[in-house]
């Protein structure tokens, strides 16, 4: 694009080679292709030892992903994947459907969120995942927005 030119956040995802995790994309990391299903995940967005960053849908998930220990908004590291469908609770490497996380916070909590880590979770309990870069490029668009 010209100077003159804005890009939208749109085009920006799509200078990403077509894969997710650009910096203001607004979709799920495990998802694979143009589908709104996630049957099968991409595996290299999401695998062991990836920072990821839990966001919520809508704001009634907040008690559920609280409970599990999946703060929204806060870096995780995926410290383990078990294959919960296919492999019956095999250790695998990247991201599967229906696979449980074991998630440690990259950064101490404030106390009334610290619980004894790396918690598990099933991928399904968890609405989106992006990357920190996604996550820090869509919280900066929001508050570039707001502040107009």
């Amino acid at each position: 694009p010209s100077s003159k030119q804005i890009m939208s956040s749109s085009s920006l995802d799509k200078n990403n080679n077509g894969k997710n995790g650009g910096l203001f994309s607004f979709e799920d990391i495990r998802k694979v292709g143009d589908t709104d299903l996630l049957l099968e995940h991409d595996t290299e967005m999401v695998r062991v030892g990836k920072v990821v960053v839990p966001v919520l849908r809508s704001l009634s998930q907040r008690n559920r992903m609280f409970q599990e220990g999946v703060y929204p908004g806060v870096e995780y590291r995926i410290m383990r994947i078990f294959d919960m469908q296919n492999g019956k609770g095999r250790e695998v490497f990247g991201s599967v459907p229906g696979a449980d996380y074991e998630l440690k916070p990259v950064y101490p909590l404030v106390q009334q969120l610290e619980r004894p880590w790396p918690v598990r979770v099933n991928e399904a309990d968890i609405p989106k995942l992006f990357t920190a870069g996604m996550y820090n490029g869509v919280s900066a668009l929001g508050s570039a927005v707001t502040a107009v």
